[in-house]
């Protein structure tokens, strides 16, 4: 997918919602930058709830937020229109059980509000002060401030940078892809488990879903925490499963649907057997325990 494509993906998604519709579309055109990324329905936990809300508006190389409040007062049948899209909304993320785990927002988020109970010409005169906010923040970040160059980045692309980040929002279309980001190569492979040259790692590309929601019908059962520091692995008709040694580490890619609607393997960190929580638990604990990856390791001659 191209920037193009994707802009225009990210958009279609206020199709629903005229009054978000009209103040994120005019924020992107008049911000007219195309080395800027923006993600509509950002997934982020709530601090004051701890629950899994959706941005109106998300700029993550500047960690902004955009939020369209609609006015209370409107019609009835907007509000319940409006109810509705969100409680469906809502409810898709629950259903797709494969949570988009890279894109859950966990930092607290700088957050901009714009009123659209009010004139037409407030509207605008907001949103070209929220244009301002946006381009002082990029000015401000110099040349720490990275242009969203593509959507797409192949392994190619990472091993040149060197190392791979949870930062980085390193997502890759198969575990082919994930295995030569290692120097493995796993021609068209189907296997979402291998070790590294060094056997110093497990690659591990699991389906996981949200704590707390309903199981994936999969042999294995594993499901990870809203921050994304725990996951927990089980085996049906297995009770002894969490009592087995894992003595390596495990860098974890699980599957997942982006912000595009397409299926990614997402870096999600290193991950290290925790034996007292997993006798608590009664299920296999995977603790996080780095964010970064060396990949020069594997490529000595580059």
């Amino acid at each position: 997918m191209d920037k193009k494509e994707y802009i225009v993906n990210q958009l279609r998604r206020t199709f629903n919602k005229k009054y978000e519709n009209y103040c994120i579309t005019r924020i992107y055109h008049l911000l007219n930058r195309n080395d800027v990324q923006i993600i509509t329905q950002q997934m982020f936990k709530r601090e004051k709830d701890k629950e899994i809300a959706l941005a109106d508006l998300y700029f993550p190389q500047i960690n902004l937020s955009i939020e369209i409040d609609e006015p209370h007062h409107f019609s009835q049948k907007d509000a319940d229109r409006q109810r509705e899209q969100e409680i469906k909304e809502k409810k898709a993320l629950i259903d797709q059980k494969l949570i988009a785990l890279g894109e859950v927002i966990y930092h607290d988020l700088e957050i901009e509000r714009i009123d659209v109970s009010k004139s037409i010409e407030e509207i605008n005169s907001r949103i070209d002060e929220i244009i301002s906010i946006i381009n002082k923040k990029i000015s401000e970040l110099g040349d720490e401030f990275i242009p969203w160059e593509n959507c797409d980045k192949t392994p190619e692309d990472y091993i040149k940078l060197g190392e791979i980040s949870c930062r980085d929002n390193v997502g890759l279309h198969t575990i082919q892809e994930v295995s030569e980001l290692f120097n493995k190569g796993y021609r068209g492979t189907q296997k979402c488990f291998f070790s590294t040259n060094d056997d110093k790692f497990y690659i591990w590309c699991p389906k996981l879903k949200l704590e707390d929601t309903d199981f994936i019908d999969n042999h294995y059962q594993n499901e990870i925490s809203l921050d994304g520091k725990f996951i927990y692995e089980t085996e049906k008709d297995n009770d002894e499963f969490y009592t087995y040694e894992r003595p390596r580490e495990r860098i974890v890619f699980p599957k997942y649907k982006d912000e595009t609607g397409c299926w990614r393997y997402k870096f999600k960190g290193i991950y290290r057997f925790n034996k007292e929580l997993s006798d608590k638990t009664k299920k296999a604990v995977w603790e996080k325990v780095g964010e970064t990856i060396d990949l020069k390791q594997y490529f000595p001659s580059k």
